[in-house]
């Protein structure tokens, strides 16, 4: 909530006023990320192959409002998806086929439900 009146530019948001951040504009920002609605890992790899960070990328928001529980859910993910990703080889629900890039309209972007199959490594 703004807690004075603000000036950004030609707009001017009155104090007590709700502001929601679209993080996801960023995000999908051309300009910074092109293709942005394609997975390319490449883009987050420096000239060595190791991980570049970008401070554009804020998947658990930023500043004060940032998520407490950041450090716990990067482990987590990191667990849970390399162990998926070892025991398993994900493929499209229909060979050659990927699932629709459509997402579910809300205050988190979510994918809409799609099929996949998941098949054992050997």
């Amino acid at each position: 909530m703004v807690l004075e009146d603000v000036q950004m530019g030609k707009y001017k948001i009155p104090k007590g006023t709700m502001v929601v951040p679209q993080i996801q504009s960023v995000h999908l920002d051309e300009r910074i990320f092109p293709d942005p609605e394609r997975l390319i890992p490449e883009r987050h790899l420096n000239d060595n192959g190791t991980f570049r960070k970008d401070e554009r990328i804020m998947p658990f928001s930023l500043g004060k409002r940032a998520c407490l529980g950041e450090s716990l859910a990067r482990m987590e993910l990191f667990l849970f998806i390399s162990h998926l990703l070892q025991k398993f080889e994900f493929q499209p629900d229909e060979p050659g086929e990927l699932p629709p890039f459509e997402y579910t309209p809300g205050l988190v972007r979510a994918p809409k439900p799609f099929n996949c199959r998941a098949v054992l490594r050997k």
